[in-house]
């Protein structure tokens, strides 16, 4: 045994030092990311937007050039780009030719059937290389359009957000270090150029003696002078706008933020702490290996060497590489014999980090002392752990680079060429793991799997792109002399099936054909038996009403579920071939189904355990949506765009999705799991709970209300509930995504009474009866809908705005059924001539002015969410009133009784609403400016 000290290094032994940034090379965008909007029929020659290169020295001229395609969702390559040009020397992007609906209809056709949504392009820097897969920052760019299916809106129609700025963010990044120059340009230039009389000015607040300036006449951003990251890191500045229509002045603000990249100016450092630990060293014959210790310490640096300075040259047992990448070093045994000699018991070593291009260095001691006794021969043990070819024999022996002195197994998965597949490795950490280290690379023998090179790999495998096996079927193994590597099934070498082996087959086929036979038998005969029975009548509830007395035809697009009698419901599920995402494929075997959180007639959810998800240890608690057997391709389809959509979402307020089992068995979706269920449920068990309510000792179980959000609602909670939701629901209007059927059941509520919206498609299912008018098996969500996708199936971001003018109404009521007394097809008209709900009596004139703004007739009169979240915050802030839910519970019981008839249903009348009271301001500010701030860190 040796244990290892490393003073001022806190090394294991393998010593891995991790670069802390990067080189910087020439020219370099100030963005990634662009994004600008394309309408259909934009007049060639429209100036689209500015993209800014900044040098690294003062001589470089930019040249911009474009990538040759256009590409679409999933990075599908459109069509080659003939519609945008770019100005070489400016960076200027314009339109080469209108856009029209031919063209529109064309990219449409190439986007795989998926909305056409966001379109984008590469620009490159030359001399960066034009290769379109490699395009990466900083010498490459995309620039994103978003579609939009209509023409240029009128430009009185614009609000001064539009006119002023992008929808996504002005962040920025600048080199430290480099010469002043330009990195953005302020103006929108399609408003400019078709919205001459409107007038603009910008100007950056943020303080005089800040590095930035923004010129009055081109509106360019520039840097004063170069920056240092040493000094600061980030300049959160202020961008405002002022615009002027006619005799009319506004201004709009917005951050500014651009962040200084590090480049290496500084000499590499060890972090301080000594740490000591034991690993084994000792080994039958000289070998290359790493010792591992335990508590490796890293160290900034970028092209750093490394060497050991020897004390004495006759007790040399050690070395040191660097890696390929020159990031981090490797401490292994070089010598064995020499830890034998009496003289070499303890060695003390230098570890020397040397930055190339500063000639700068740091220094770490290690201290090496050597203990136990040397460990015996042998006798018939490959050099190589990779020979072996089974199990027993690889953990029998030692092998090259071995850790422990023992080879180690890894069983692959057994599914055809895997990358998985089996073999014997010293250490199955780091071989086989594609990649030969520096460690690997000094002998053939430590890891051939991942450096053989020039010789032969024979059986069912995928080559590395320059040595080694990348994936290999069955078990593997290599003899690094003959350069020689095998790759074969791993019942290659079974042993022949003896009589009385064939004898239990036999029988078991044998039985196996009867217990067929009979099945077969007793079907057919129930088939006869039932086959001139007359047809049952559908016991499902469907509306009594004749075809002219509904506005909607519910046979078209609007209605979810297709006829059961159509051809389609006639082909089998499993006719469909999954293309396989390995980014989002997780093993089937690692998930472990519970029970049922919801079911309807086509699908259903359901709580899972899943182990390893994501790559963390043990299990987690999540949930899975899946099909039922009897469910159609339509059902598929949909369950397949839910999670296609959720790929591209990620925000703390929408359900995330953590992957899914798409082979090898039916479509399982593993999405978040939230604790508590719907908001609607939520609600509801809040009130029947009452502040005195304990979750484990209470006289009823409820699974709504465990510690330690057991404690009794606010008003700010409720207020915040909407805020979360409608932070949300800005970020899918931001994506130019349209939910189409937002309310409180599809809304989950997780721990910390975290707000997820949820249910983009397959749980639409799972719906209560009163929400939805029926016709075959198709069921809309009529009092939650907005007037024109009620009257001519139009669904927009402003009708997502009414459905939350509802939401918010069921929240306040807490989760009360919207227009109590009032069948779904008595409110087509009553909507139509002004009727909207009424303020319920515990609701501020506030919360009901922002309710009777998203019910606007006019969808463009309707806030936006962003102008809703701005509102729901200043609610938050003025609240101080509490909502005693065990004091009054409502006696009109029609806002929590799904049962009643439509006869049995009066009009409601909310009275007994709660009492108000005056609680502390410091403790309403620390509900909600620490609770709620926490529910929107990342998860």
């Amino acid at each position: 045994m040796a244990k290892a000290t490393a003073g001022a290094a806190g090394l294991r032994l393998l010593l891995l030092l991790p670069l802390l940034g990067e080189a910087p090379l020439g020219l370099y965008f100030s963005r990634d990311a662009y994004w600008e909007k394309l309408y259909v029929d934009q007049p060639a020659g429209t100036p689209l937007l500015y993209v800014h290169a900044l040098r690294d020295v003062p001589e470089e001229v930019p040249t911009f050039r474009l990538g040759q395609h256009l590409y679409g969702a999933y990075r599908t390559r459109l069509h080659e780009n003939d519609w945008i040009r770019i100005q070489e020397d400016t960076g200027l992007l314009y339109l080469n030719q209108s856009l029209d609906h031919s063209s529109w209809e064309k990219l449409s056709v190439r986007n795989g059937g998926f909305p056409l949504l966001t379109v984008y392009l590469q620009v490159f820097l030359s001399p960066t290389s034009l290769r379109e897969g490699e395009c990466q920052w900083p010498g490459c760019a995309r620039v994103y359009f978003s579609f939009i299916n209509t023409s240029f809106p009128a430009c009185g129609s614009l609000k001064p957000r539009e006119l002023c700025f992008p929808e996504t963010g002005l962040s920025f990044r600048v080199r430290e270090n480099r010469p002043p120059g330009t990195f953005h340009q302020f103006r929108l230039l399609p408003v400019q150029f078709l919205c001459p009389n409107v007038s603009v000015a910008y100007r950056l607040l943020g303080g005089e003696s800040l590095p930035f300036r923004c010129a009055p006449d081109s509106l360019e951003v520039s840097t004063r002078w170069a920056l240092d990251r040493e000094r600061r890191e980030k300049y959160e500045l202020v961008a405002v706008c002022t615009v002027r229509i006619g005799a009319r002045e506004e201004e709009v603000m917005v951050p500014f933020l651009v962040t200084v990249y590090d480049e290496d100016d500084s000499a590499p450092t060890f972090l301080g702490g000594v740490d000591t630990a034991s690993a084994v060293v000792e080994f039958k014959r000289k070998e290359i290996g790493k010792v591992c210790v335990e508590n490796c310490q890293e160290f900034s640096g970028i092209h750093v060497q490394y060497k050991l300075q020897l004390p004495s040259a006759n007790c040399s047992a050690l070395g040191v590489v660097t890696s390929a990448e020159d990031t981090s070093g490797t401490l292994f045994v070089n010598d064995t014999e020499a830890l034998r000699r009496p003289e070499c018991t303890q060695l003390q070593y230098t570890v020397v980090a040397a930055d190339r291009p500063t000639r700068r260095q740091a220094q770490a001691p290690v201290l090496v002392t050597v203990e136990g006794t040397y460990m015996a021969e042998e006798p018939g043990c490959p050099l190589s752990c990779a020979v072996s070819k089974r199990r027993p024999e690889c953990e029998e022996c030692g092998g090259l680079g071995s850790l422990t002195g023992r080879c180690e197994w890894r069983q692959g998965d057994g599914k055809g060429i895997t990358r998985n597949f089996s073999t014997c490795s010293p250490s199955i950490r780091t071989c086989p793991d594609g990649h030969c280290d520096a460690v690997e690379s000094r002998d053939a023998n430590v890891c051939p799997q991942d450096c053989l090179r020039g010789g032969s790999i024979i059986g069912g495998h995928e080559p590395g792109e320059r040595r080694g096996i990348k994936a290999g079927f069955g078990i593997c193994n290599c003899f690094p002399e003959e350069k020689k590597c095998f790759c074969e099934p791993e019942d290659s070498q079974a042993l022949l099936c003896d009589e009385l082996c064939r004898t239990v087959i036999a029988a078991a086929v044998l039985f196996s054909f009867i217990v067929s036979v009979l099945l077969s038998t007793f079907c057919i005969h129930r088939y006869h038996k039932n086959a001139h029975k007359p047809p049952i009548a559908s016991a499902e509830m469907t509306f009594r009403r004749p075809t002219q007395a509904f506005p909607v035809s519910y046979s078209s697009a609007g209605a979810r579920r297709p006829s059961l009698d159509s051809m389609e419901n006639q082909v089998s599920v499993d006719a469909f071939k999954i293309p396989e995402d390995p980014k989002w494929e997780f093993p089937r075997k690692n998930l472990v189904l519970g029970k049922t959180l919801g079911e309807g007639e086509f699908g259903k959810v359901v709580e899972a355990t899943a182990f390893r998800l994501k790559g963390k240890a043990g299990y987690t608690t999540v949930a899975v949506k899946m099909l039922k057997e009897n469910a159609s391709p339509s059902e598929l389809r949909d369950l397949l765009s839910e999670f296609n959509l959720l790929k591209q979402v990620n925000h703390p307020q929408v359900i995330k999705l953590y992957g899914a089992c798409s082979q090898d068995g039916p479509l399982l979706l593993i999405v978040e799991y939230a604790k508590y269920g719907s908001l609607r449920g939520f609600l509801r068990e809040s009130r029947k709970a009452g502040p005195g309510y304990v979750g484990s000792g209470g006289s009823r179980n409820s699974s709504y209300l465990d510690n330690p959000d057991e404690r009794a609602l606010t008003m700010g909670d409720l207020i915040s509930f909407a805020w979360q939701i409608s932070r949300g629901m800005q970020y899918l209007a931001e994506m130019k995504l349209v939910h189409r059927d937002l309310a409180a059941r599809n809304v989950l509520v997780a721990e910390g009474r975290k707000m997820k919206i949820s249910d983009f498609g397959l749980s639409r299912d799972v719906y209560e009866e009163d929400s939805y008018v029926k016709r075959s098996k198709g069921r809309i969500p009529v009092k939650w809908m907005a007037i024109e996708s009620l009257f001519d199936h139009i669904y927009t971001t402003q009708s997502d705005v009414w459905s939350f003018g509802v939401l918010l109404w069921e929240i306040v009521t807490l989760g009360g059924n919207p227009y109590p007394g009032i069948p779904p097809e008595r409110l087509f008209n009553l909507l139509k001539t002004g009727y909207r709900m009424e303020r319920p009596d515990n609701c501020s004139e506030e919360m009901y002015g922002l309710m009777l703004q998203c019910w606007k007739q006019e969808p463009d009169k309707r806030p936006v969410f962003a102008d809703i979240s701005k509102d729901l915050e200043k609610m938050m802030v003025k609240s101080r009133d509490y909502l005693d839910l065990a004091a009054s519970t409502p006696s009109d019981s029609l806002l929590y009784d799904d049962g009643l008839s439509e006869e049995e249903t009066p009009l409601v009348d909310c009275n007994n609403a709660p009492l108000p009271r005056t609680l502390p301001s410091t403790w309403i500010e620390n509900k909600l400016y620490g609770r709620i701030s926490h529910a929107f860190t990342r998860f």
